[in-house]
């Protein structure tokens, strides 16, 4: 057998993974391949069953029975009690290279946890925003790699989430679909005094009411 691989550089990086679940014989190759996309994954990810249905061709049902394996056999560990249904609602999940009963005291931090803040810099930022701009990010742009993540979360320590993803909506347009065209529109943006969604709306409403007050809006 011949391997051929790529080279590696900012463009086309890699990461790094145990071999503990590649060489498990009690894992399907389905499970396997879940697994090595989740942890190919920033450690703030938000895992979500739509997402992970419409990134491959495996159907939902292949992909819940994969996660189930993988839930078995200590690589998930969900954080609630499983619904009746049986759903992965999206509620915190942990994600573990190896299964946890082999490394209970475990330090490495979890792929997934609503409750964390993206980094200790921000108080508003959470992962329900980063979550959302990695998934408009591999829905428009392509593959959303560790590096992209990692600039995901510095650009919302500085710039709101509605800007990113406009951001991301002007390289599609521009044909210009990289996040370093992204992050040249939000320097832009705030160097020209671009107002947030909310400071926007309320600008309109305060023109609505000028306009409503020059035209006779008492009558």
């Amino acid at each position: 057998m011949t391997i051929y691989r790529t080279m590696h550089d900012k463009d086309n990086p890699y990461f790094m993974l145990d071999r503990t679940a590649c060489n498990d014989d009690g894992l399907s190759y389905k499970a396997i391949g879940i697994l090595t996309y989740l942890l190919s994954k920033p450690d703030l990810w938000e895992t979500r069953l739509s997402d992970l249905v419409n990134r491959h061709t495996d159907g939902r049902e292949s992909v819940r029975s994969g996660l189930k394996e993988l839930e078995d056999a200590g690589y998930i560990v969900r954080n609630q009690e499983r619904e009746v249904t049986g759903k992965f609602s999206g509620k915190p999940i942990d994600i573990y290279e190896k299964p946890k009963s082999e490394n209970p005291t475990s330090v490495n931090r979890p792929l997934v946890s609503n409750d964390v803040l993206v980094s200790k810099e921000t108080t508003t930022t959470t992962l329900a925003e980063f979550g959302e701009v990695c998934t408009v990010y591999e829905s428009n742009i392509g593959l959303l790699t560790p590096m992209i993540g990692d600039q995901i979360k510095d650009a919302l320590k500085d710039y709101p989430s509605s800007w990113i993803i406009e951001g991301i909506q002007e390289a599609v347009n521009s044909e210009a679909r990289s996040f370093r065209y992204v992050l040249g529109c939000l320097k832009n943006w705030k160097r020209d005094g671009k107002s947030t969604s909310e400071k926007a709306q309320q600008e309109v409403k305060e023109k609505e009411n000028m306009e409503y007050k020059i035209t006779g809006g008492d009558m």
